[in-house]
């Protein structure tokens, strides 16, 4: 059953503006792969890991949004979205000057850019997508491709090298 025959997503309420949302989301103009603008020898050196970024504004009323988000949409990116490796969900604490802009951010990793694309067009991507726009009642979403690069430091290796210096 879909988003709408469960009653989640009225398209009484939307209309055709959740669609062309999603669609613009994956719209060629807003992203390629940074592979385009590389000199690689092979295209297997272009398979990078990549991440979907979903930055949610604070919401009108926290509690609802939470529960909304926990109960209903995490369960959906397990279920429906395909390709991903790993989905990590963050809450927003707090931010040094003021009230942060974002409420949580998840991120939806890919083990490549041509992954990240297929699930893109996928009937579950576009569900999710609608969702999360749906849920999100302080403004659209913010979202972003991005890729990763983690440095991972060895307690011991850091103390080392610190009195090195």
């Amino acid at each position: 059953m879909d988003l709408e025959q469960r009653g989640l997503l009225p398209t009484a309420v939307f209309g055709d503006s959740i669609e062309s949302w999603v669609t613009a989301m994956f719209s060629a103009t807003h992203f390629s792969p940074r592979c385009d603008s590389l000199l690689l020898d092979s295209a297997e050196e272009c398979e990078m890991a990549v991440k979907l970024m979903v930055m949610y504004p604070r919401p009108k009323d926290i509690e609802a949004f939470e529960r909304l988000y926990n109960r209903v949409h995490a369960p959906m990116t397990e279920d429906i979205l395909p390709g991903k490796t790993m989905i990590v969900a963050t809450k927003v604490l707090g931010a040094p000057r003021g009230a942060p802009p974002f409420h949580r951010i998840v991120e939806i990793h890919f083990p490549s850019m041509v992954a990240l694309e297929t699930c893109a067009a996928s009937k579950g991507c576009k569900q999710t997508l609608a969702h999360a726009l749906a849920i999100s009642t302080g403004g659209a979403p913010t979202v972003l491709i991005a890729e990763e690069e983690t440095q991972v430091f060895d307690q011991f290796e850091s103390r080392t090298l610190g009195t090195l210096r």
